[in-house]
């Protein structure tokens, strides 16, 4: 800081959300005109989110309502963080220096401040201040008026725990490590190795913000300013409209139909657009990257341009988007809009098809529908070439709308009585020993339609007792009343698609929930420890190595037994936008890693699909369906 006059402001307040205002405020110029400003400042527990963040895919909102945190949004960009009352904030606003070295300065100023204090600080990354390589401080910014804040917050005597709990952040950020390693990667200053033998350790966080002003300030000309009665009304009045107004917190998660999302260097943007009729209708940018402008400013580029990638880049052409998405580069940004190519592995070999038209006639005849054409799955040609099918039942809407699947979403019809002994002629007629029964999600029924699946096991049993059965299931809503209908009916194994990480479930699975799919797959075992688990996933969605190895180790916890691993290929354009195409080499080392951790079988490759070439992990396990 090198302003030679700095107004000083010391607030009882711990409401984050009148904080935030009063920085508004302080920006429209309303104190002291064009000297610059710093304040000291805590709060009770709380979240504060980015600009640009979702709320629901950034903090666990059940975790932060049973603990009573505060939720906010502030107006600088970055991540979210959680603060208590052991955290101590620092606020510092210029009209007389640019971003980037508002930035430095106060930044300097801060080091410098903890040093003399005895905590050897340095900078590191974008935006952190470390010690000893523990995070202890990260700053952002914001512009407007002509004025640029810079404001931070210093872990001083922070819940650790509580930060790790309330907080889900993207794991890409901790190259790679698990959310537990939030932890592991943030430090307090109270805690820090070589301060607990002097008397820091003992300090109070009120003495150590006495002792930072005095570090921040000594030598320089401050004036202490005391908020006027006009000031707060003014404050209360931007509070009340904006900061604490559950619309400005939560009312950011945007509608799409097109959506992509990568992690650079300068941090995670997200696109989320939606096209009517090959044009653009609105457009959100989200993410934890470091702009000070409005990010509404640069959306508004796309909204009535046409959805290709060439008018995507002529609309922004001239634009200059550092100001929106700090250190993300232009080509950066633009890689979010280009198409991607297929590889080669995933080229589909033509397989010949005898069979085709005999499996095709059998369910025609019995008027049935096969998950193979409805989620346009790549094995079709392979599967009816053994004569092998997977019957869909219950419909081909579904109730939900995960933006993985080709499924297509609409109110359903009523159950067809006659369905379950259909299914059962065609199985027979094909001659059949290992059948694979799913469906489309029934939230419209009261049971899921739980019945109709065991109906359907009882006709299949009574028509071709050698068959072997798998059903592929939804997840009932959590009910286990109704899985307890399906584990009473006994078919050789039940399947539950666990999709994806649990990072990614609010954005592809909305209506569906991580825990909840893993406490119906644990619960199968409970019911009947007879019955074979099995689950499934995809890559290539956005996730991290380390969420995969936690899926796998979620799963085995809840006694699975048979995985399958998959690439994930969005069916059209308007689904979620494929992250990565992992190679065959990789899903081979997955399905390394997938028997190190205990599955009984696990199918392992691109093109792999849940019930592809079922029959041979159901033929390979034990009948008491326990893990050998």
């Amino acid at each position: 800081m090198n302003a030679d006059n700095i107004i000083f402001i010391e607030m009882e307040s711990r409401d984050a959300a009148f904080h935030f205002s009063l920085e508004e405020y302080l920006m429209q110029g309303h104190v002291h005109g064009t000297a610059d400003i710093m304040m000291l400042w805590q709060v009770d527990p709380c979240v504060m989110l980015g600009n640009n963040q979702i709320a629901q895919a950034e903090v666990d909102t059940h975790f932060a309502q049973r603990e009573g945190i505060q939720l906010t949004r502030r107006s600088s960009g970055g991540g979210a963080i959680y603060a208590d009352g052991g955290t101590l904030f620092y606020t510092w606003i210029s009209c007389h220096a640019s971003p980037e070295s508002a930035k430095e300065q106060f930044a300097d100023s801060i080091v410098d401040a903890l040093t003399g204090m005895g905590i050897p600080a340095k900078k590191e990354g974008r935006n952190d201040i470390c010690v000893e390589g523990k995070k202890i401080t990260g700053m952002a910014q914001y512009a407007r008026h002509g004025r640029i804040c810079t404001h931070g917050s210093l872990l001083y005597d922070t819940d650790l725990e509580k930060l790790a709990c309330v907080l889900q952040p993207d794991n890409k950020k901790f190259q790679g490590k698990a959310v537990r390693s939030v932890r592991s990667r943030v430090g307090n200053v109270k805690d820090i190795a070589g301060l607990t033998r002097n008397s820091l350790s003992e300090t109070t966080i009120g003495k150590f913000k006495t002792k930072l002003k005095h570090k921040l300030l000594h030598e320089k000309k401050f004036i202490e300013y005391s908020l006027t009665k006009n000031d707060i009304h003014e404050i209360n009045k931007i509070n009340k409209n904006k900061y604490a107004n559950p619309v400005w917190t939560f009312g950011h998660a945007p509608n799409f139909t097109f959506h992509n999302s990568k992690r650079f260097p300068g941090g995670t943007v997200g696109i989320y657009i939606n096209v009517e009729k090959g044009v653009v209708q609105d457009c959100a940018i989200r993410g934890d990257f470091l702009g000070i402008a409005p990010i509404n400013e640069l959306e508004r580029h796309f909204i009535g341009k046409p959805f290709r990638y060439d008018a995507l880049c002529d609309s922004i052409n001239g634009v200059e988007l550092q100001p929106y998405l700090g250190n993300i580069s232009r080509d950066e940004f633009l890689s979010l809009h280009a198409p991607e190519r297929k590889p080669d592995w995933l080229r589909l070999r033509h397989v010949e098809n005898p069979n085709q038209e005999y499996v095709e006639k059998i369910l025609r005849e019995n008027n049935l529908n096969t998950v193979c054409r409805e989620a346009n799955c790549p094995n079709q040609g392979e599967c009816f070439s053994q004569k092998t099918a997977t019957f869909i039942i219950m419909g081909t809407h579904c109730t939900r709308s995960c933006r993985f699947c080709n499924i297509q979403n609409g109110p359903p019809k009523p159950l067809d009585s006659g369905e379950p002994q259909r299914v059962a002629n065609a199985i027979k007629s094909l001659e059949l020993k290992y059948a694979v029964i799913t469906s489309v999600t029934r939230d419209d029924l009261p049971d899921g339609g739980a019945a109709h699946f065991a109906k359907t096991i009882a006709e299949i049993r009574k028509a071709t007792p050698e068959t072997l059965i798998e059903v592929l299931i939804p997840d009932f809503a959590g009910d286990f009343a109704a899985l307890k209908t399906v584990t009473d009916a006994t078919p050789d194994v039940i399947s539950h698609n666990m999709e994806t990480v649990a990072s990614l479930y609010d954005i592809v699975r909305p209506q569906a929930g991580y825990r909840r799919s893993l406490e119906i797959i644990h619960k199968i075992k409970q019911l009947n420890p007879r019955i074979r688990t099995k689950s499934g996933i995809m890559l290539g969605m956005g996730e991290t190595d380390e969420e995969i190895h936690a899926v796998m180790r979620d799963l085995r916890e809840a006694d699975c037994a048979i995985l399958t691993i998959g690439q994930y290929l969005p069916p059209s354009d308007r689904h979620h936008r494929v992250a990565e195409y992992v190679t065959p080499q990789k899903f081979e080392a997955w399905g390394v890693a997938a028997r190190e951790a205990g599955f009984a079988f696990v199918a392992s490759a691109p093109l792999v699909r849940s019930s592809f070439r079922a029959g041979e992990a159901g033929k390979l396990l034990p009948l008491n369906g326990g893990i050998q």
